[in-house]
Protein backbone atom coordinates (compact mmCIF):
# COMPACT_ATOMS: atom_id res chain seq x y z
CA UNK A 1 0.00 0.00 0.00
CA UNK A 2 2.76 2.32 -1.10
CA UNK A 3 2.00 6.05 -1.68
CA UNK A 4 2.25 6.66 -5.42
CA UNK A 5 5.67 8.42 -6.52
CA UNK A 6 5.69 8.07 -10.30
CA UNK A 7 1.98 9.44 -11.14
CA UNK A 8 2.88 10.56 -15.27
CA UNK A 9 4.70 7.35 -15.69
CA UNK A 10 1.22 5.39 -14.47
CA UNK A 11 -1.02 7.45 -16.82
CA UNK A 12 1.54 6.98 -19.38
CA UNK A 13 1.02 3.63 -19.39
CA UNK A 14 -2.76 3.53 -18.76
CA UNK A 15 -2.62 5.46 -21.97
CA UNK A 16 -0.62 3.65 -23.89
CA UNK A 17 -3.00 0.30 -23.46
CA UNK A 18 -6.12 1.88 -25.04
CA UNK A 19 -4.09 3.27 -27.65
CA UNK A 20 -4.10 6.89 -26.72
CA UNK A 21 -0.85 9.26 -28.17
CA UNK A 22 1.56 10.16 -25.00
CA UNK A 23 3.03 13.68 -25.73
CA UNK A 24 6.92 14.01 -25.53
CA UNK A 25 8.40 15.04 -23.08
CA UNK A 26 8.81 18.58 -23.07
CA UNK A 27 6.34 19.56 -25.45
CA UNK A 28 3.42 21.84 -24.45
CA UNK A 29 -0.07 20.87 -24.03
CA UNK A 30 -3.06 22.77 -22.22
CA UNK A 31 -4.85 21.02 -19.56
CA UNK A 32 -8.32 21.00 -20.50
CA UNK A 33 -10.99 22.02 -18.05
CA UNK A 34 -12.43 19.73 -15.55
CA UNK A 35 -15.60 19.50 -13.97
CA UNK A 36 -15.78 16.88 -10.44
CA UNK A 37 -18.90 16.06 -8.57
CA UNK A 38 -19.87 13.57 -5.74
CA UNK A 39 -21.78 10.29 -6.99
CA UNK A 40 -24.01 7.69 -6.29
CA UNK A 41 -24.59 4.26 -7.96
CA UNK A 42 -27.40 2.17 -6.45
CA UNK A 43 -26.68 -1.39 -5.35
CA UNK A 44 -27.91 -4.24 -3.70
CA UNK A 45 -25.91 -6.57 -0.86
CA UNK A 46 -27.21 -9.39 0.88
CA UNK A 47 -30.83 -8.20 2.16
CA UNK A 48 -29.13 -4.56 2.12
CA UNK A 49 -29.85 -1.76 -0.17
CA UNK A 50 -27.13 1.41 -0.95
CA UNK A 51 -25.07 2.96 -3.41
CA UNK A 52 -21.43 2.62 -4.12
CA UNK A 53 -19.87 6.55 -3.81
CA UNK A 54 -17.33 8.18 -5.56
CA UNK A 55 -15.83 11.49 -7.15
CA UNK A 56 -16.36 11.65 -10.71
CA UNK A 57 -14.30 14.39 -12.62
CA UNK A 58 -14.41 15.00 -16.79
CA UNK A 59 -12.37 16.98 -18.62
CA UNK A 60 -13.86 18.57 -21.52
CA UNK A 61 -14.04 16.10 -24.21
CA UNK A 62 -13.05 13.36 -22.32
CA UNK A 63 -14.82 10.04 -23.58
CA UNK A 64 -12.49 7.70 -21.56
CA UNK A 65 -12.59 7.04 -18.03
CA UNK A 66 -10.57 5.56 -14.96
CA UNK A 67 -12.13 3.73 -12.37
CA UNK A 68 -10.21 4.09 -9.32
CA UNK A 69 -10.28 1.45 -7.12
CA UNK A 70 -8.36 1.68 -3.87
CA UNK A 71 -6.67 -0.77 -1.20
CA UNK A 72 -7.75 -2.14 2.08
CA UNK A 73 -8.61 0.46 4.46
CA UNK A 74 -8.57 3.06 2.21
CA UNK A 75 -11.27 5.10 0.51
CA UNK A 76 -11.62 7.56 -2.91
CA UNK A 77 -9.26 9.86 -0.96
CA UNK A 78 -6.23 7.04 -1.90
CA UNK A 79 -6.19 8.75 -5.48
CA UNK A 80 -6.68 12.66 -4.49
CA UNK A 81 -4.61 13.61 -0.90
CA UNK A 82 -5.57 17.29 0.02
CA UNK A 83 -2.38 18.18 -0.30
CA UNK A 84 0.00 19.75 -3.02
CA UNK A 85 -2.50 18.09 -5.52
CA UNK A 86 0.24 18.43 -8.16
CA UNK A 87 2.28 16.48 -6.50
CA UNK A 88 0.62 13.74 -4.79
CA UNK A 89 -3.27 13.64 -6.58
CA UNK A 90 -3.53 10.90 -9.29
CA UNK A 91 -6.56 11.91 -10.14
CA UNK A 92 -5.08 15.68 -11.23
CA UNK A 93 -2.43 13.51 -13.05
CA UNK A 94 -4.72 11.84 -15.24
CA UNK A 95 -7.16 14.81 -15.52
CA UNK A 96 -4.56 16.99 -17.00
CA UNK A 97 -3.68 13.97 -19.60
CA UNK A 98 -6.94 13.95 -20.43
CA UNK A 99 -8.75 11.49 -19.03
CA UNK A 100 -12.26 11.13 -17.20
CA UNK A 101 -11.46 9.62 -13.39
CA UNK A 102 -13.94 8.09 -11.24
CA UNK A 103 -12.04 7.19 -7.56
CA UNK A 104 -14.67 5.44 -5.53
CA UNK A 105 -15.45 4.03 -1.46
CA UNK A 106 -15.42 0.44 -1.64
CA UNK A 107 -18.27 -1.35 -0.12
CA UNK A 108 -17.56 -1.19 3.45
CA UNK A 109 -15.40 1.82 3.29
CA UNK A 110 -15.92 5.46 3.32
CA UNK A 111 -19.31 6.70 2.36
CA UNK A 112 -20.24 3.69 0.25
CA UNK A 113 -22.32 0.34 1.64
CA UNK A 114 -21.29 -1.07 4.77
CA UNK A 115 -23.59 -4.01 4.75
CA UNK A 116 -23.43 -6.84 7.76
CA UNK A 117 -20.01 -8.12 6.88
CA UNK A 118 -20.84 -11.97 6.64
CA UNK A 119 -22.71 -10.41 3.08
CA UNK A 120 -19.50 -8.28 2.61
CA UNK A 121 -17.24 -10.94 0.65
CA UNK A 122 -14.87 -10.33 -2.04
CA UNK A 123 -17.23 -11.82 -4.66
CA UNK A 124 -19.97 -8.96 -3.19
CA UNK A 125 -17.49 -6.39 -4.01
CA UNK A 126 -16.69 -7.53 -7.51
CA UNK A 127 -19.97 -7.43 -8.54
CA UNK A 128 -20.33 -3.88 -7.28
CA UNK A 129 -17.52 -2.27 -9.37
CA UNK A 130 -19.08 -4.16 -12.31
CA UNK A 131 -22.35 -2.32 -11.13
CA UNK A 132 -20.24 1.25 -11.40
CA UNK A 133 -18.60 0.03 -15.01
CA UNK A 134 -22.22 -0.11 -16.01
CA UNK A 135 -23.37 3.48 -14.49
CA UNK A 136 -19.91 4.57 -16.67
CA UNK A 137 -21.05 3.29 -20.08
CA UNK A 138 -24.28 3.49 -20.05
CA UNK A 139 -24.19 7.08 -18.66
CA UNK A 140 -26.34 6.48 -15.98
CA UNK A 141 -23.79 9.11 -13.51
CA UNK A 142 -24.55 12.05 -16.49
CA UNK A 143 -21.44 11.22 -18.87
CA UNK A 144 -21.49 7.91 -21.32
CA UNK A 145 -17.64 6.74 -21.30
CA UNK A 146 -16.60 4.45 -25.01
CA UNK A 147 -13.62 3.08 -22.75
CA UNK A 148 -13.38 2.17 -19.20
CA UNK A 149 -9.85 1.53 -17.66
CA UNK A 150 -9.66 0.33 -14.65
CA UNK A 151 -7.02 1.58 -12.10
CA UNK A 152 -6.12 -0.40 -8.76
CA UNK A 153 -4.02 -0.58 -5.87
CA UNK A 154 -3.04 -3.58 -3.37
CA UNK A 155 -6.96 -5.43 -2.87
CA UNK A 156 -8.24 -2.82 -5.25
CA UNK A 157 -6.52 -4.33 -8.00
CA UNK A 158 -7.39 -7.90 -7.16
CA UNK A 159 -11.14 -6.36 -7.09
CA UNK A 160 -10.65 -4.88 -10.38
CA UNK A 161 -8.91 -7.15 -12.53
CA UNK A 162 -11.62 -9.57 -11.14
CA UNK A 163 -14.18 -7.35 -12.33
CA UNK A 164 -12.49 -7.02 -15.77
CA UNK A 165 -11.66 -11.27 -16.13
CA UNK A 166 -15.62 -11.88 -14.81
CA UNK A 167 -17.99 -9.21 -16.92
CA UNK A 168 -15.60 -8.18 -20.06
CA UNK A 169 -16.69 -4.82 -20.25
CA UNK A 170 -13.54 -3.10 -18.89
CA UNK A 171 -11.07 -2.06 -21.74
CA UNK A 172 -7.99 -2.33 -19.63
CA UNK A 173 -6.33 -2.28 -16.88
CA UNK A 174 -3.18 -0.65 -14.81
CA UNK A 175 -2.65 -2.22 -11.23
CA UNK A 176 -0.14 -1.74 -8.62
CA UNK A 177 0.68 -2.74 -5.37
CA UNK A 178 -0.32 -6.44 -6.65
CA UNK A 179 1.48 -9.54 -6.96
CA UNK A 180 0.31 -12.45 -9.59
CA UNK A 181 1.24 -14.98 -6.75
CA UNK A 182 -0.53 -14.57 -3.86
CA UNK A 183 1.08 -15.59 -0.34
CA UNK A 184 -2.47 -17.70 0.84
CA UNK A 185 -0.75 -18.97 4.07
CA UNK A 186 0.80 -16.10 5.38
CA UNK A 187 -0.35 -12.98 3.36
CA UNK A 188 -3.50 -12.17 5.25
CA UNK A 189 -1.90 -12.63 8.12
CA UNK A 190 0.39 -9.97 8.24
CA UNK A 191 -2.15 -7.77 6.98
CA UNK A 192 -4.63 -8.88 9.92
CA UNK A 193 -1.77 -8.07 12.08
CA UNK A 194 -1.34 -4.45 10.94
CA UNK A 195 -5.27 -4.15 11.57
CA UNK A 196 -7.84 -4.17 14.48
CA UNK A 197 -11.82 -4.07 14.82
CA UNK A 198 -12.76 -0.71 14.03
CA UNK A 199 -15.25 -0.51 17.60
CA UNK A 200 -12.11 0.24 19.45
CA UNK A 201 -10.78 2.63 16.83
CA UNK A 202 -11.83 6.50 18.18
CA UNK A 203 -12.24 7.48 15.15
CA UNK A 204 -15.56 5.08 14.44
CA UNK A 205 -16.50 4.88 17.78
CA UNK A 206 -19.94 4.59 18.08
CA UNK A 207 -20.11 3.65 14.35
CA UNK A 208 -22.95 0.41 14.97
CA UNK A 209 -20.15 -1.48 12.44
CA UNK A 210 -20.13 -5.00 13.45
CA UNK A 211 -16.72 -6.65 15.09
CA UNK A 212 -15.74 -7.65 11.59
CA UNK A 213 -15.03 -4.47 10.31
CA UNK A 214 -11.78 -3.27 10.89
CA UNK A 215 -9.05 -0.45 10.79
CA UNK A 216 -5.49 0.12 10.55
CA UNK A 217 -3.82 0.45 14.21
CA UNK A 218 -3.34 4.08 14.87
CA UNK A 219 0.53 5.00 13.68
CA UNK A 220 0.73 1.78 11.92
CA UNK A 221 0.32 3.26 8.62
CA UNK A 222 3.87 5.25 8.65
CA UNK A 223 5.06 1.48 7.79
CA UNK A 224 4.19 1.54 4.23
CA UNK A 225 6.06 4.45 3.75
CA UNK A 226 10.24 5.41 3.51
CA UNK A 227 11.19 7.34 5.92
CA UNK A 228 14.40 8.91 4.29
CA UNK A 229 11.94 10.94 1.65
CA UNK A 230 8.43 10.68 2.58
CA UNK A 231 6.66 14.52 3.72
CA UNK A 232 5.20 14.03 7.19
CA UNK A 233 2.27 15.53 6.35
CA UNK A 234 1.36 12.68 4.01
CA UNK A 235 1.80 10.22 6.53
CA UNK A 236 -0.51 12.37 8.59
CA UNK A 237 -3.07 12.87 6.01
CA UNK A 238 -3.10 8.61 5.51
CA UNK A 239 -3.70 8.22 9.30
CA UNK A 240 -6.77 11.07 9.21
CA UNK A 241 -8.27 9.54 6.50
CA UNK A 242 -8.47 6.37 7.09
CA UNK A 243 -11.96 3.78 6.91
CA UNK A 244 -12.71 0.41 7.22
CA UNK A 245 -13.26 -3.12 5.18
CA UNK A 246 -14.30 -6.49 6.36
CA UNK A 247 -12.56 -9.48 7.22
CA UNK A 248 -14.61 -11.67 5.05
CA UNK A 249 -13.87 -9.48 2.30
CA UNK A 250 -9.96 -9.48 2.72
CA UNK A 251 -10.34 -13.59 3.42
CA UNK A 252 -12.54 -14.42 0.60
CA UNK A 253 -10.22 -12.66 -1.96
CA UNK A 254 -7.36 -14.19 -0.76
Amino acid sequence: MRRKGKLTLAVAVALAAIGVAVPAVGEPAAAPATQCKNVEVPVKVGTQSGAISGTLCVPDGATTVQLLVPGYTYDRTYWQMPYKPDTYSYVRAANKAGYATLAIDPMGSGASIKPVSVFSTFQASVKTVHKVVRALRSGQLGHKFSKVVGVGHSLGSLTISSAAGQFKDIDALVTTGFTHTIEVAGGPIKVIGRNYSAIFDPKFAGSGLDPLYVTSIPGSRKNFYNAANVDPEIIALDEKHKTTKTLVDLVTGA
